[in-house]
């Protein structure tokens, strides 16, 4: 039997002027023409007689921010005061705090002594900091980016979103 591909991709907003709430992502998905395959609203699926994009959609939301990013393998951060290198070890430090809700997301930087937001820091690829997003799994039939489901989120939700594929 072949091994069955499976992907993830996380749909998240790009630099949001507001918080975006899993009601909101609620509301669009309906939107889209999905429907929720629990009671609290937090898995969805395509409807019958959409046109199938996407596998499961599921709303992924936490109490702090979450950083979303491709690879932790390939992943660079920089200082945006002085451009030296941060250590992943130490931006791992800083993000557990944010995961488990401590809203001060400000640490010091051993390179210049600098006081920095972690969603200030340069990144590459880009790293988005979220309290909530979608991640949508595809199957091995249909493992492109959710494009449609995007468009749908921008216009219903009215905020720009990026869409990282997650190589787990």
């Amino acid at each position: 039997m072949p091994f069955e591909r499976y992907k993830y991709f996380d749909l998240v907003p790009r630099g949001s002027s507001r918080e975006i709430s899993p009601d909101d992502f609620r509301r669009a998905l309906r939107q889209a023409g999905l429907v929720p395959t629990d009671s609290d609203g937090l898995q969805w699926r395509e409807s019958a007689d959409s046109s199938p994009e996407a596998g499961k959609v599921f709303i992924v939301t936490n109490c702090g921010l979450v950083p979303f990013y491709t690879n932790t393998q390939t992943l660079r951060i920089y200082c945006p005061k002085c451009g030296s290198e941060v250590s992943r070890a130490k931006w791992h430090d800083a993000v557990e705090g944010l995961i488990h809700g401590n809203r001060d997301s400000e640490f010091e930087l051993p390179c210049c002594g600098a006081h920095v937001d972690i969603r200030k820091l340069t990144y590459d690829p880009p790293v988005y900091s979220t309290s909530a997003a979608l991640s949508v799994l595809c199957d091995g039939s249909s493992s492109h980016a959710p494009v449609k489901l995007r468009r749908t989120l921008e216009e219903f939700i009215g905020e720009q979103f990026d869409c990282l594929e997650r190589l787990c």
